[in-house]
């Protein structure tokens, strides 16, 4: 429901200094490449996760490797995402390409370790149904 800059150091106890939890996302932009080792299991109950999405911009996350969704256009296929999403922002290299559809150009194969921004027309709940990613956890940030 809103965002946070952490400028590194001179953050550390204020605002934006604060445990992750299931409903923080997170936008890194750095200097230079890294890896990142990333360790945790997804939030599922009985097969089922819930990407809850508030009116506005949501940064969000696919906690599931569900089967109906291999690229991220594939998110328009679920109807209560489609009825809420006017757009959604995926990283493609060092830019940001917009999808309203399948088929525009951007869309990619997911791993899982993506993170989308989402522009919420209304307040929804995405149901995505699967196991947790198996991928690697390894993530490399340019």
């Amino acid at each position: 429901k809103s965002w946070i800059s952490y400028l590194g150091p001179r953050n550390r106890g204020r605002r934006a200094d604060k445990p992750i939890t299931p409903d923080l996302g997170i936008i890194a932009v750095m200097k230079e490449s890294v890896t990142l080792n990333l360790l945790g299991e997804p939030l599922v109950v009985e097969g089922k996760a819930e990407i809850e999405l508030q009116r506005g911009l949501n940064l969000i996350g696919l906690p599931v490797r569900d089967q109906r969704i291999r690229r991220p256009s594939d998110l328009f296929s679920l109807p209560e995402f489609d009825k809420s999403v006017t757009a959604l922002i995926v990283a493609a290299g060092s830019d940001f390409k917009v999808l309203a559809r399948a088929g525009d150009s951007g869309d990619f194969e997911l791993t899982g370790a993506e993170a989308l921004i989402v522009i919420a027309k209304t307040n929804a709940v995405i149901v995505l149904k699967g196991k947790g990613w198996t991928t690697d956890t390894s993530v490399s940030v340019d």
